[in-house]
């Protein structure tokens, strides 16, 4: 008999209760987190950190200017618009790990300091990291990338990882 796993089921959260909780919570006055989550209404959070765990995205989901730190893990971005992460400072580590991005990501150019994962994360529609930097490590290890993905003037100051990535389009 093997052991059985269980992941609990999403909850459906309502806008009211997102924006309670970015604009009034004390105890994340810096930080938007959210675990096992589903959103059926645009998310747009301008905290210092970012952090969703198991959640789905049914809308946009936009960041604001004062974003430095991403972690995303498990995630669903089941709309088919765009992502822009463009012109960013990121201080801290961004992590984008065993997500499903249907529509179009940017992070032209944005600037990372600290290290990036994009591991195991299908990227469903077009990636642009045009003159973006990594100062740090960087692994997009099993990542998908079904849409095209611009690298034009991208620079790596450390090891990156593309092992076991899948480019789709040439």
């Amino acid at each position: 008999m093997g052991i059985k796993t269980f992941l609990p089921m999403r909850k459906e959260r309502t806008e009211q209760e997102f924006l309670f909780e970015e604009n009034n919570n004390p105890n994340y006055s810096e930080q938007t987190q959210w675990v096992a989550s589903s959103f059926n209404f645009p998310i747009s959070s301008n905290k210092r950190q970012i952090d969703f765990e198991d959640c789905e995205f049914a809308e946009s989901f936009t960041l604001g200017g004062s974003v430095n730190s991403i972690s995303i893990w498990d995630c669903d971005f089941k709309n088919s618009k765009k992502i822009d992460l463009s012109i960013r400072n990121f201080d801290e580590e961004v992590q984008f790990a065993g997500c499903t991005i249907r529509g179009d990501i940017s992070f032209y150019h944005s600037k990372f300091k600290k290290s990036v994962l994009f591991i195991n994360t299908v990227f469903e529609g077009d990636v642009n990291f045009v003159n973006a930097k990594f100062n740090d490590e960087c692994d997009f290890g099993g990542a998908i990338f079904k849409g095209k993905v611009s690298f034009i003037h991208t620079n790596f100051n450390d090891i990156v990882n593309f092992i076991n990535v899948t480019f789709e389009n040439p």
